[in-house]
């Protein structure tokens, strides 16, 4: 499956997905009920680091992308956190975000995104990281 689900990062504080390969409408439609899932598990904000970096060809149209993808408007989102390489990509999530307005910020590693959120939120139990899949 092109999409790795979401995995805790920092238990109900950090989610971590990865997508790769071709993703499909149906795989599309799937994760986006999987992060819903998480979202309405926690009582505090929680931040979504989403990697990228090795994805191919995404099936549905920017559009579709556009109405599939809901959890961006829930109460509980924090930080999406987007790690690709490819530009168009990148532009294509940053338009995303700008018309959700979501907190959304794109890096080129897992690393420079943990340090990023580690700044926004020192207060998260940074002590708890599990990096391991």
């Amino acid at each position: 499956m092109p999409i790795d689900y979401a995995r805790w990062i920092i238990e109900h504080q950090v989610l971590f997905a990865r997508a790769y390969d071709a993703v499909s409408r149906a795989e599309m439609v799937e994760h986006n009920q999987i992060v819903l899932n998480y979202l309405n598990e926690t009582q505090t904000p929680l931040h979504i680091i989403l990697d990228d970096s090795t994805m191919g060809i995404v099936e549905p149209s920017f559009l579709e992308v556009q109405r599939i993808i809901t959890f961006q408007n829930h109460p509980q989102i924090g930080w999406v956190v987007h790690i690709s390489s490819n530009r168009v990509i990148r532009h294509f999530a940053n338009l995303m975000a700008r018309i959700s307005s979501i907190q959304y910020q794109q890096f080129n590693n897992l690393e420079d995104s943990l340090a990023f959120l580690q700044q926004q939120h020192p207060e998260l139990q940074w002590d708890a990281i599990i990096l391991s899949p």
